[in-house]
């Protein structure tokens, strides 16, 4: 019988019955069999047509000289052991061994000491596994590939779960946040949105996953290690058959926008706020005003339109330089940001000229005591430079909703009640008349009648 204890080609009466049912099962079995002491005493044909020889040519070499090199030793000891009968627990070995042409193929073998010949011998059953290594070697590589790519690429891959939970994160991430990919799998995604977008973001999580299919585009900002945020543009995709694929959630692609957010900003900034004092500039200023008119029709509440002129800043920026005229702004924009409320605006239109809107009043007193408030601001002088430096003001009101609903329109009116304080003299503050509007709406014609006069030659000045 062939065992690891009996005889391999004897029966016990002395007949080869053992060795033929042997070769019997090893000639057809699709495995590799190798039955060796120092030399090969059996290889059987799928075997010997894996490796290119006839049995012939296998039988005189040594069963070490047809290993790899670096396996030559361990082999030549292994055999020594198993020629004393010595039983080696070894649940498979793989070793490259040499064809006929010289190349190598790897073979997977199970080893095991039998008896043979009033002797002990090798038996090795295996299977080549040279294919199975190179597509190993191969994805290996690719493996490698992909993540030197994903660790040199600008954008960010990552892999959330359903309960938002990092199952993979590229090793960009280190240059991109600072941390490593390490750092960051197996944690909560939502520990590192700044607070302001764990709401958005939780959000889209159930929508994504309710959704399946569906690319989604989110911005959020996340946190880096030193503690700062980068503005991040993420597309979420989480393919339809997510589970077959063997996937735990959405694939999340994530790119750093953060400088193109920083110019969107100074750009939005250009455009509607005053460089000097940082307020909302007239084209802002009026769409605060739309929004807030939108409010307090609801409320029932009144707003006041508030235009304010600098009496006698020219005359500063004259005597005292146009620095000390900037000085002055800022100071003017300090005092009106202290005195009003929070829920208030102010904006600056023009150098020596700016709009605050008076939120949440219920009655036209309590409308009187703001403007007071405001008026009082310039009854102080301002210190510029270790100068005490005095200006006036006017102040012109329109109200909603007795004046106007439009935010145009009650901008236009304050701005027509200023050149009626103006008339009345430093200090003084008008409320808008329809009375005050005809009138200086004629005197506009006249004047636009005057001077189309003396164009022609009818009036000489």
């Amino acid at each position: 019988m062939v065992s690891s204890r009996g005889p391999l080609a004897e029966n016990r009466g002395g007949k080869p019955a053992g060795r033929d049912l042997f070769r019997l099962i090893a000639e057809k079995a699709p495995v590799l069999v190798f039955l060796y002491r120092k030399k090969f005493i059996y290889a059987n044909p799928r075997a010997l047509k894996v490796l290119g020889y006839t049995f012939e040519e296998l039988k005189d070499s040594y069963v070490w000289e047809v290993v790899h090199p670096d396996y030559e030793d361990l082999v030549k000891e292994t055999i020594e052991r198993r020629l004393r009968g010595e039983q080696i627990h070894r649940e498979y070995t793989e070793l490259p061994v040499k064809t006929k042409d010289g190349s190598f193929r790897i073979f997977r073998l199970y080893a095991t000491t039998v008896r043979w010949r009033n002797g002990y011998a090798g038996l090795a059953v295996g299977i080549d596994i040279t294919r199975e290594k190179e597509l190993e070697e191969e994805l290996y590589r690719e493996k490698e590939k992909l993540e030197t790519i994903l660790a040199n690429a600008h954008d960010l891959i990552s892999i959330v779960d359903r309960r938002g939970v990092i199952r993979y994160i590229s090793p960009s991430v280190r240059k991109l946040l600072g941390w490593s990919a390490e750092e960051l799998s197996g944690k909560l995604f939502l520990k590192f949105l700044h607070p302001e977008d764990v709401r958005k973001l939780s959000l889209l999580r159930k929508e994504v996953f309710y959704e399946p299919g569906n690319l989604f585009t989110v911005e959020f900002r996340i946190l880096t290690k030193d503690g700062g945020y980068r503005w991040i543009e993420a597309n979420v995709f989480l393919p339809s058959n997510w589970k077959d694929l063997g996937l735990e959630g959405p694939i999340v692609n994530m790119r750093d926008i953060t400088e193109k957010k920083l110019a969107q900003e100074s750009i939005f900034k250009a455009t509607y706020y005053d460089p000097l004092t940082g307020f909302p500039n007239r084209i802002l200023f009026i769409e605060k005003l739309k929004d807030i008119l939108k409010i307090a029709e609801i409320r029932g509440d009144l707003v006041g339109v508030v235009v304010i002129d600098i009496t006698r800043f020219k005359d500063v920026n004259a005597v005292h330089g146009i620095r000390a005229g900037d000085l002055l702004l800022k100071e003017i924009a300090q005092r009106l940001v202290t005195t009003l409320r929070e829920s208030d605006v102010v904006g600056r239109f023009f150098a020596d000229e700016f709009g605050v809107i008076l939120t949440g009043i219920k009655s036209f007193s309590g409308m009187g005591r703001a403007l007071e408030k405001i008026r009082l601001i310039f009854e102080e002088p301002f210190d510029i430079g270790g100068k005490r430096i005095y200006v006036g003001v006017n102040i012109g009101i329109s109200v909603f909703p007795k004046d106007d609903t439009s935010a145009d329109h009650l901008l236009r009116k304050a701005e027509l009640a200023l050149s009626r304080a103006k008339e009345m003299g430093a200090g003084a503050y008008a409320f808008f008349s329809a009375d005050a509007e005809k009138e200086i709406t004629e005197i506009a014609i006249l004047r636009s009648l005057l001077k189309d006069a003396i164009r022609r030659g009818e009036i000489k000045v």
